[in-house]
């Protein structure tokens, strides 16, 4: 059990540490009521699932803290009619918070490792609307262009590749390095990249971030 008390009282300290530091969507904040943290961490790490921390997770990689993941999904400017291609699993927990937000999210890692047991905790939790899949995202074979690409890793080029996964008016989420001076402090900001008629993207800075850097292939190992 949390420190913080019983489970539904940790939840509202939770909710509520989340709406002091500026998230009022409620679509978004119902998500990360509907889906607990501390089904998508390690056992020996779930009393810490409602602590704004980054946890650690298989093949070793981390979970996004949940200011971070919320701030994530609401600079996507997501809709419930969506389909989103989310690249990097981590744990499933973005993939699930999506799966209430939008209608079909596929979700793409290189680690097979990753890919079952995020499938695992899908199923273990009832989610029909989130499929996995084991691949290199760039040999990835296009399908029906997606509303909304989002990518949990720091890229400060675009490949192609992957901008073609996105329908034109449609939107690319990812991590770059922070322009000096524009972006304000730090040196990684989370930005939403307008995939437009001329092909020229309409950038626009989320917030702060920390994500991993990019790495493309197929892990040999994990």
């Amino acid at each position: 059990m949390s420190s913080e008390g019983h489970p539904s009282e940790a939840r509202a300290a939770f909710l509520l540490r989340l709406r002091e530091s500026g998230i009022r969507d409620l679509g978004v904040l119902r998500a990360m009521e509907a889906v607990p943290r501390s089904q998508f961490v390690f056992p020996q790490h779930a009393d810490l699932a409602n602590r704004e921390i980054d946890l650690p997770t298989e093949c070793g990689q981390t979970v996004p803290s949940p200011l971070f993941l919320a701030r994530l999904l609401i600079g996507s400017r997501l809709s419930l009619d969506m389909r989103v291609l989310l690249i990097g699993l981590a744990s499933g927990y973005a993939a699930a918070l999506l799966g209430q937000l939008v209608r079909d999210v596929v979700a793409v890692d290189r680690h097979r490792t990753q890919v079952a047991a995020a499938a695992e905790r899908f199923a273990a939790f009832g989610l029909n609307n989130v499929e996995t899949v084991w691949s290199d995202v760039l040999s990835l074979p296009l399908r029906e262009p997606f509303d909304r690409v989002l990518i949990l890793a720091r890229l400060d080029v675009l490949p192609a590749a992957i901008w073609k996964q996105v329908r034109t008016g449609g939107a690319i989420i990812h991590g770059r390095a922070a322009a000096d001076g524009r972006d304000g402090p730090g040196t990684q900001v989370l930005v939403r990249v307008e995939q437009q008629v001329d092909g020229i993207g309409k950038q626009a800075v989320i917030c702060p971030s920390r994500l991993p850097a990019w790495r493309g292939g197929v892990a040999g190992t994990l």
